[in-house]
């Protein structure tokens, strides 16, 4: 390739929507990705449908480090609340400001802890198959906790960034 034709790309960073000042960080907690999971019936993909999410009891849910309960220090913060945008669901987590959890703080800040999780419970599903096997979908169900985690089920459940304008 001649050097004249030379590309040029320019990314620019987005910061992290954490606020130090209110302890506030915004995060996707679940979206319409299908997650693999198993039941008595063998393999499936789990989808989490937004619109059959019961919203009547979120704020105030615990925000748990990696779905720990043994200790009351795997309590990081509490859901201030949760709203849908399209297949997602968004939360605002407001964090501790305990000195224990000043090491989960920092790496919210600097990026290095973005995973996010939950604990929810199923009224009920539906069961359809498709190319790629059975897909379950709740008819309803309800968030019990939201998680911090390095290791999210669903990949696009994460911590979200600041928006700034595109990349060039």
């Amino acid at each position: 390739m001649p050097l004249d034709n030379t590309m040029v790309r320019d990314a620019r960073t987005r910061p992290n929507s954490y606020d130090p000042t209110t302890r506030t960080v915004s995060a996707v907690i679940a979206t319409a990705n299908p997650v693999q999971r198993r039941d008595a019936r063998g393999p499936f993909s789990e989808i989490l449908t937004a619109g059959t999410l019961d919203l009547s009891a979120v704020e105030g849910l615990a925000v748990l480090d990696s779905h720990r309960t043994a200790s009351v220090r795997d309590t990081l913060g509490r859901v201030r609340s949760i709203a849908l945008e399209g297949d997602s669901v968004v939360a605002v987590l407001e964090l501790t400001a305990a000195e224990d959890a000043a090491p989960v703080l920092q790496r919210i800040a600097d990026g290095t802890v973005s995973g996010v999780s939950i604990g929810y419970r199923v009224a009920g599903w539906t069961e359809t198959n498709s190319p790629l096997g059975r897909v379950k979908t709740p008819t309803g169900w309800r968030i019990t906790e939201v998680t911090l985690t390095s290791n999210p089920a669903d990949p696009a459940a994460r911590l979200r960034h600041q928006e700034e304008s595109p990349m060039p």
